[in-house]
């Protein structure tokens, strides 16, 4: 709560010199509450009576009439209010019907408006306030200061700004519901959030709006946001329509920059690039699901990219249909970002009636400045704290760009630190951590005559040897003892974030944070630190749970590609067996290797994918969210396979339901993947 010095002596003159903002009618209650004598008090006078209540609120309402000095949350009206005696902290404000919450109020008070209060006072978390305060009335003061969009994007939080620009397009919420557009100008864009504005405007449009600049982030990911340093969606709201042309004008594109997909992801999330518009050649990409669509803007590797930003469940893209596996050109932004414990990750906004099959072809010349950029580039880590035995490629090719055969090369600087070898038509790289050192790789792509080259900064760690003990000891182990222990990331687990550890004695669940997931893949040879525990509630009678390690610290990393051993494996039950297994007895830290069927049922309303016996009596329900996060193992559908499996029981069944931990596809071990990809 930041104090913020009052407009003094003109507040009052002020307050009954301006027009007052028109409030939603009381109904007969408020009109009854308004009737009783309340005190009218200065700031200084309610902090006092606030800090004096001894039951922590007092019985009586004051009010209070002072300047907005800060608006701390837009969706309960959580504000600072000011007077020349002091500052006052308001828990959430409500409208003069004493039931519609800020965020539902068509006109809303803001930062530098004078404002009065009615409502309690009390210690809020030990700062004096108000609880709940309840507008009598408030009055706008006009501090709206014309700019152009490119100067808007770049103020402060909470400024008041006047902006004219075309509308470029429309988004909507769930249900088709306009809630917000894209303002245009000839500097730069932003976009506008507000749905009663949106329903009364057109694409085409030139408007003037008064409105406040904000930076938005999700409640939920708000902490996650801080940690990464994203300030938000860089937004306008409480939009206020000043003027319309009712026009039909093409946006302004002249000021648009080109880029990559590749450049606009791997932008520093805390740059203010959200809701800015580039231009892209962009792989166009539908992919259906379950009640949902998502339409992916991949560069032209077909890869690299992310998912469009929704609330529509990909209905509102539709229109990107025409354009479903096309390069094409189009003006995109990054309309947000989605915030994770692992980073954030922006999520585009195409702009309708700007993305163009205009026929791309790909320059061939580029191809090996394409083959760094995209494939041989990204192998590398910035730190190895031991031998990665990283297989690196040595050719690029790409179909659908026409590039065949970009031979790719490298050179340590120090191979005594960092060298490279074949092993069995293979380059391997390897690192010797014997001690600290920083390489440079330089790695050549060469196609048709055409060399490019770039540089990798790589830094080698002096190797820690870190001991830990074996999976079954770890097993063995009592709920809530801690435990450290060495094995080798298997199979992801599903629907949750973690993986198994599994080493010759056995296998177990590890939970785990997303970012502890960023640093792993399958394969990697690792030790962890966790609590051992079974996941159940309390009151469970039924069911012992899932046997799991959580609250997972990632101590050392050795990387390499081990293949994990099925030496603890029971190979010996069927999948009717497992489906018949007690929830009264741990089966939860045991692997299992089975045969048997995949069977999908997928509808409107539920997605399941089953493990079915091979005799077809009882079939074993993988536990997801949905069928595609099996879209690696549906690939087998009614074919009858060999499995890797455990049994899981995550939410307090009576049963259990399975995990598949690799499928063997002609000799061909596949690991389950799913959560590092």
């Amino acid at each position: 709560m930041k104090k913020i010095n009052a407009l003094k002596s003109l507040v009052l003159s002020l307050f009954l010199a301006l027009p007052l903002v028109a409030c939603e009618e009381p109904n007969s209650d408020s009109t009854q509450t308004s009737e009783i004598q309340v005190e009218k008090v200065t700031i200084a006078e309610a902090i006092q009576i606030a800090s004096s209540t001894k039951n922590g609120i007092t019985s009586s309402e004051y009010i209070i009439t002072g300047t907005v000095a800060e608006l701390t949350h837009k969706m309960y009206g959580e504000m600072t209010v000011s007077d020349e005696t002091g500052s006052l902290y308001i828990y959430e404000t409500y409208g003069i019907d004493r039931t519609t919450r800020y965020d539902g109020l068509s006109e809303k008070p803001v930062a530098n408006d004078i404002i009065t209060l009615r409502g309690q006072l009390g210690l809020i978390d030990g700062v004096p306030g108000m609880k709940t305060g309840y507008l009598v009335e408030f009055t706008h003061i006009d501090e709206f200061t014309t700019m152009s969009i490119a100067d808007a994007r770049e103020v402060a939080d909470e400024s008041k700004v006047k902006v004219t620009g075309t509308v470029a397009a429309i988004t909507n919420a769930n249900g088709f519901i306009p809630n917000g557009f894209y303002l245009v100008d000839n500097t730069s864009s932003i976009y506008v959030y507000g749905s009663e504005l949106a329903a009364k405007v057109k694409v085409g449009n030139t408007i003037q709006i008064n409105a406040i600049k904000d930076y938005y982030v999700l409640e939920d990911e708000r902490n996650y946001a801080s940690k990464f340093g994203y300030a938000g969606c860089c937004q306008l709201t409480y939009p206020e329509l000043l003027s319309n042309d009712n026009g039909n004008t093409e946006w302004d594109k002249s000021w648009v920059s080109e880029t990559t997909v590749k450049d606009l992801i791997e932008t520093d999330i805390t740059e203010n690039i959200t809701t800015q518009i580039y231009k892209v050649n962009a792989y166009v990409n539908k992919v259906p699901g379950n009640g949902f669509t998502n339409y992916y803007i991949d560069d032209i590797d077909g890869v690299t990219g992310t998912y469009t930003y929704t609330q529509c469940n990909g209905n509102d893209f539709d229109w990107l249909d025409k354009f479903d596996g096309k390069i094409c050109t189009v003006y995109v932004a990054a309309h947000n970002a989605k915030a994770t414990g692992a980073g954030c990750t922006f999520r585009f906004m195409p702009i309708k009636d700007a993305v163009y099959d205009d026929g791309y072809t790909f320059d061939l010349n580029k191809s090996s400045e394409y083959s760094l950029k995209y494939h041989a580039n990204d192998q590398f880590k910035d730190k190895y704290t031991a031998d990665p035995a990283l297989e690196v490629i040595t050719s690029v090719s790409n179909d659908k760009l026409g590039i065949e055969n970009v031979e790719i090369s490298y050179k340590s600087s120090d191979e005594d630190a960092l060298y490279f070898s074949v092993e069995n038509g293979k380059t391997i790289m390897h690192t010797n951590n014997a001690k600290s050192a920083d390489v440079t790789v330089t790695i050549t792509a060469t196609y048709n005559g055409i060399v490019a080259t770039s540089t990798k900064q790589i830094h080698i760690d002096e190797i820690v040897i870190v001991n830990g003990i074996t999976v079954e000891e770890a097993i063995a182990a009592s709920d809530g003892e801690e435990v450290q222990v060495k094995g080798i990331v298997g199979g992801s687990l599903v629907n949750r974030d973690g993986f198994y550890l599994i080493d010759e004695t056995g296998i177990i669940a590890i939970i785990c944070t997303s970012d502890i997931l960023a640093e792993l893949e399958v394969g990697y040879e690792i030790v962890i630190k966790g609590t051992r525990g079974h996941n159940k509630k309390p009151e469970t009678t039924f069911a012992i749970g899932q046997s799991y390690i959580g609250n997972t610290k990632l101590l050392a990393n050795y990387y390499g590609n081990h293949q994990y051993s099925t030496a603890s494996f029971d190979t010996t039950k069927t999948i009717d067996e497992l489906y018949s297994f007690d929830p009264m007895d741990d089966y939860s830290a045991q692997g299992f290797t089975v045969t048997g069927k995949v069977v999908v049922v997928d509808s409107d309303f539920y997605s399941n994918i089953f493990i079915q016996d091979e005799n077809g009596v009882n079939q074993l329900r993988l536990y997801c969210g949905n069928s595609s996060q099996y879209s690696w193992l549906k690939v087998y559908i009614d074919t009858v396979i060999t499995m890797d499996v455990a049994v899981c029981n995550w939410n307090d069944k009576d049963y259990y339901t399975g995990c598949v931990i690799a499928a063997y596809i002609d000799g061909e071990r596949i690991v389950n993947n799913f959560n590092f990809n």
